[in-house]
């Protein structure tokens, strides 16, 4: 997965720039605000292409486990140990992660607003009754999960429960789907072609 991640900083054969933040979070390809007006309403773009996460501690994933109160896959908590979630290509592949900071003995959301967070995986899966599926992202307005009788398996269903692909674990759901929305954007990590975009980056129904 570690292998996976690291490939975001190419895209097309070209090494994309970087900052990185005092937490160790890795923002990769700045996006000027040229690219949010040429595209305000086709896709929702951040500021950065993608956000790596600074890794979490043991202490930290075992307090996001008993908040979220589900089990966590292997492949999950070794995402979470290299990466705190994912947003990936303008938020249009989202792994969640822990949404708040250790503030003492405590764990609130950050009060620094230059300091990127994940989404958060505790609220929506409190929210969602099924305790047997533990919702770990979002592609597009589809939701990622994995199932507790299913190990590393991931899964894509819509809002309303229609189920859309399955992939044997997060690596392969990541791999397939960088490599499937990678040249749909030109090095500066600009939309080729907003118009067809959804066409190719969406297709969801698939996997291994």
């Amino acid at each position: 997965m570690k292998e996976i991640i690291s490939r975001l900083e190419v895209l097309n054969g070209t090494k994309l720039k970087y900052d990185t933040q005092e937490n160790g979070n890795h923002l990769i390809c700045y996006l000027k605000d040229v690219f949010l007006n040429k595209f305000p309403d086709k896709i929702f773009l951040g500021d950065y292409l993608h956000c790596v996460f600074r890794p979490l501690n043991m202490e930290e994933i075992n307090y996001l486990k008993s908040e979220v109160n589900k089990e966590f896959s292997e492949d999950y908590i070794d995402l979470l140990k290299i990466s705190n979630g994912l947003n990936i290509f303008s938020n249009m592949i989202v792994l969640f992660g822990l949404g708040k900071v250790k503030n003492g003995s405590v764990y609130e959301y950050s009060r620094d607003q230059n300091l990127k967070s994940p989404f958060d995986i505790v609220d929506i899966n409190l929210m969602n009754k099924d305790t047997e599926k533990l919702f770990i992202g979002k592609l597009d307005e589809d939701y990622i999960y994995q199932h507790k009788n299913n190990g590393n398996r991931v899964y894509i269903a819509s809002q309303t429960g229609d189920f859309l692909g399955e992939w044997s674990n997060i690596s392969t759901f990541l791999d397939e789907k960088i490599q499937l929305i990678s040249p749909n954007f030109d090095s500066n990590g600009v939309v080729k072609n907003p118009k067809i975009i959804g066409k190719y980056i969406f297709n969801k129904v698939g996997g291994i």
